[in-house]
C-alpha cells in the first residue's frame, strides 16, 4: 500500500512538471498570471514531497516489504540514521534531489519576475506582454524540464517503491560510515547547492531564448546564485568534516574523485559570482556569465555521472550502477548539448563584451573569473584523464594529492591576490587611490619579515602575509573613505576565505600524524604533549558490536583530557563491516586525533592512528563565514538594494 502511494505521487509530479514544462517553456507562457504559474510549480512540488514523505514514512515504520528499505535498513538501526537511509542510496538520493530542484523551482516562480528572476515585484499582477513575464515563464519552464527528467529517471530504473516478490523481516542495514551525523547532512546540503545552480542555468536559457535580452537579468540571477553557492559550500564543508572524523586517518581533504566532483561546480559557481558582478555594474561578460551559469550546472550533473555510475571508485560512492549511471549519461548529454546548442544559436543576441582598461576593477574581476575557470579545469582534468586513458586501453595512472596541490596552491594564491583590489574598487575606477594600498602592504611585508625571522617555512610566512593583506585593505580603504562597508557579505566571505586558507596551510605545515603500535599503559609523546593509552575493552551498540579503548591527553598549562575510539563491526548473520569510530579533542586551535586500527601480539596490542593538527577547525570556520557571508549578500541585494 505506501509503495503504491509514493508510486502514485512520483508519477503524478512527472505529469505535473511535463505539463508545466510544455506550457511555461511556450510562446503562450507570458499568457499565464503569476498567480497560476505559482499554483502549477506548487503543485508540482507537493506531489514530489508527498512521494519522499511516503519513502520516509516507510523506513521510519520497517517496511522490509519495499526492496530499497530492505536495502539500506535494519530494525536496530537508531531512528534518526533510518530516516537519512531515505538518501542513502542511488533511488533515494535522486529523489531528494528532485525534491530540492522542485523546490527551487516553486520558489522562482514565488519570487516573482520583475527584470528577472530574484524579486518581489509584480506580485499577483497579470504579467501578460511584459518582457519580465516571458523571462520568469520560461525560467520556470526549464527548472520543471530538469525536475521531469529526474523523475523520469526514477522512474526508469531508480524507483525506491519497488516492492520485493517475497517479503523480508529484516534489513541488510545502512552502510555503516553513513551511520554519522555529518554524512546524514551531507547530501542534503550538497544537493541544495546542485539543485540550486539549476536556477542561474534556466535563467541562462531563459534570455539566450530573449529577443533582446540585454543584462538586467543579472540582478535577478545573483541572490540565486548566492544561496546555491552557500548551500554548496556547506555540503563540502560537512563531507570533509565527515571524511576527517569518520574515516580516522587524520587528514580533511585527499583529492578525492568524489571530492573533486563537487569542488568544480564550486570553483565555476564562485567564478559565476564574480562574473555576474561585471555584468551588473558595467554591463560587461554578459556571454562569460551565461556560459558561466550552464557550465556550473552542467558539472554537477557531470559530477553526480561519475559519482553513480561507478566509473570513478572511491570510499565516497556508495551508491554505484553502471546501467543506470547510462541514463545518467544520457540526461547529461541531452542537458548540456542542447544548452550548449542554443549558446552558439543565441549569443550573439547578448550585448557585445567591448574592451575594460586593465587597471578598472571590472578587469580585475575578469581576471579572477579566468585564474577559478582555470583551477576548476585543472581540477576536472586531474580527475578525468585516469579514466579516459583506461577507456582508451592506454594504461592505469593514478593522479594523486601531488598533481593537484602543486598546480592549485599558486593558482589560489594569485586568486587571493586579486581579492582585495576586487573587494575595495569601486565600479568604474581604474587608478587606485594610493592610500588603498600603502599601508597594507607595509603591514604585510613586516608580518612576512617577523615570520620568516621567526622561522617560518617560506610556505606558512607567504600565506599570513597574504592574509594581513586581504584583512587589512578593506579595513583602511574603510577607515580612509569613511565608507563601513566591513559588514558586507563580500568582506565576510572573503575573510573566510583566508581564515580557511590559514587553516589549511598551517595544519599541512606543522601537523603530525603517526602509526603507532601501543599497549595499554604506553605513552606517546606529540605536538608538545603526551597521548597515554589507558585500557581497552569489548564494546557494543545498539547495531553494532565492537571494540572501545581509552586515552588520556596532558598537555602543559591545561587540565587531562579523556579520549576514547572505537572499533566497530556493523551487520549480522556474518556479514560485518568494520569501521573506526575516531576520537577527537578539539580546542579551536589544535585537535588531537585517536583511531583504533587493528588488534595485534595476539590481542595484546593495538596499532592506532593519532594526528596532531593545529588549526585544522579554521577551515570549517572559514567555511561557514564564507556561507554566512554569501546568505548577508543576499539579503542586502533583494532587501537593501546594494549594488555592486
Amino acid at each position: 500500500m505506501v509503495a503504491d502511494v509514493g508510486l502514485f505521487c512520483v508519477v503524478l509530479g512527472a505529469v505535473g512538471a511535463l505539463a508545466l514544462g510544455c506550457t511555461a517553456s511556450s510562446r503562450q507562457g507570458a499568457l499565464l498570471t503569476l498567480r497560476q504559474l505559482r499554483w502549477a510549480a506548487w503543485g508540482v512540488l507537493a506531489s514530489v514531497l508527498a512521494a519522499f514523505i511516503t519513502l520516509e514514512f516507510a523506513f521510519y515504520t520497517n517496511d522490509f516489504s519495499m526492496a530499497y528499505v530492505a536495502q539500506h535498513a535494519h530494525s536496530r538501526l537508531p531512528v534518526a540514521y533510518r530516516l537519512a537511509a531515505a538518501w542513502g542510496g542511488h533511488e533515494g538520493s535522486l529523489l531528494l534531489w528532485a525534491l530540492l530542484l522542485a523546490g527551487w523551482m516553486a520558489l522562482v516562480a514565488w519570487r516573482g519576475c520583475a527584470g528577472c528572476v530574484g524579486s518581489a515585484g509584480c506580485d499577483g499582477v497579470d504579467m501578460a506582454g511584459k518582457d519580465a513575464a516571458m523571462l520568469l515563464a520560461r525560467t520556470v519552464g526549464v527548472l520543471a524540464w530538469l525536475v521531469f527528467a529526474l523523475v523520469a529517471l526514477i522512474l526508469y530504473g531508480s524507483n525506491p517503491f519497488v516492492p520485493l516478490p517475497a517479503p523480508v523481516s529484516e534489513g541488510m542495514d545502512l552502510h555503516p560510515l553513513l551511520q554519522d551525523p555529518l554524512l546524514a547532512w551531507h547530501p542534503p546540503l550538497l544537493y541544495l547547492g546542485y539543485a540550486g545552480l539549476a536556477v542561474p542555468f534556466a535563467v541562462a536559457i531563459a534570455v539566450l531564448r530573449s529577443a533582446q535580452p540585454g543584462t538586467a537579468w543579472a540582478d535577478g540571477m545573483r541572490p540565486w546564485v548566492l544561496w546555491a553557492w552557500a548551500w554548496l559550500t556547506l555540503g563540502i564543508a560537512t563531507g570533509s568534516q565527515w571524511a576527517y572524523a569518520e574515516l580516522g586517518w587524520g587528514g580533511w581533504w585527499f583529492w578525492d574523485p568524489v571530492e573533486n566532483a563537487s569542488l568544480v561546480p564550486w570553483l565555476l559557481g564562485t567564478a559565476l559570482l564574480h562574473s555576474l558582478l561585471v555584468t551588473r555594474s558595467a554591463g560587461k561578460g554578459a556571454r562569460w556569465t551565461v556560459l558561466l551559469a550552464i557550465a556550473a550546472f552542467a558539472t554537477t550533473l557531470l559530477g553526480t555521472f561519475l559519482v553513480r555510475s561507478g566509473v570513478l571508485m572511491s570510499v565516497h560512492a556508495f551508491a554505484m550502477d553502471p546501467g543506470r549511471g547510462m541514463a545518467l549519461l544520457v540526461v547529461l548529454t541531452l542537458v548540456v548539448g542542447g544548452a550548449l546548442g542554443l549558446y552558439g544559436l543565441g549569443a550573439g543576441r547578448l550585448p557585445p563584451d567591448g574592451v575594460l582598461p586593465w587597471r578598472s576593477r571590472e578587469a580585475v574581476l575578469l581576471a579572477l573569473v579566468l585564474l577559478l575557470c582555470v583551477a576548476a579545469g585543472t581540477v576536472l582534468l586531474g580527475t578525468l584523464y585516469p579514466m579516459v586513458l583506461d577507456a582508451l586501453g592506454v594504461g592505469r595512472i593514478s593522479v594523486g594529492p601531488p598533481y593537484f596541490e602543486r598546480v592549485m596552491a599558486p593558482l589560489m594564491a594569485l586568486v587571493v591576490v586579486l581579492m582585495v583590489p576586487g573587494a575595495v574598487m569601486q565600479p568604474g575606477t581604474q587608478t587606485p587611490t594610493p592610500w588603498n594600498w600603502r599601508w597594507p602592504a607595509l603591514g604585510a611585508a613586516l608580518s612576512w619579515g617577523c615570520l620568516w625571522a621567526g622561522g617560518a617555512t617560506p610556505v606558512v610566512a607567504g600565506v599570513m602575509t597574504l592574509a594581513v593583506w586581504v584583512v587589512a585593505t578593506p579595513m583602511v580603504h574603510a577607515w580612509k573613505s569613511r565608507r563601513w562597508t566591513l559588514g558586507t557579505g563580500a568582506q565576510l566571505a572573503h575573510a573566510g576565505v583566508v581564515v580557511s586558507m590559514v587553516g589549511m596551510t598551517m595544519s599541512g605545515t606543522y601537523g603530525e600524524e603517526h602509526d603507532v603500535r601501543m599497549r595499554a599503559g604506553d605513552a606517546l609523546p606529540m605536538g608538545g604533549g603526551v597521548l597515554r593509552f589507558v585500557q581497552w575493552e569489548r564494546h557494543s551498540g545498539p547495531n553494532y558490536r565492537g571494540y572501545a579503548a581509552d586515552f588520556v591527553w596532558e598537555e602543559p598549562g591545561r587540565a587531562p583530557v579523556a579520549l576514547r575510539s572505537e572499533r566497530r563491526g556493523y551487520g549480522y548473520e556474518g556479514a560485518a563491516s568494520i569501521v573506526t569510530e575516531a576520537s577527537i579533542d578539539r580546542n579551536g586551535m589544535r585537535d588531537v586525533v585517536v583511531a583504533l586500527r587493528e588488534q595485534v601480539d595476539a590481542g595484546q596490542a593495538w596499532v592506532l592512528r593519532v594526528a596532531y593538527q593545529p588549526f585544522v577547525a579554521w577551515i570549517w570556520l572559514g567555511c561557514w563565514m564564507m556561507a554566512a557571508g554569501s546568505v548577508w549578500g543576499t539579503w542586502r541585494t533583494v532587501h537593501a538594494g546594494d549594488k555592486p
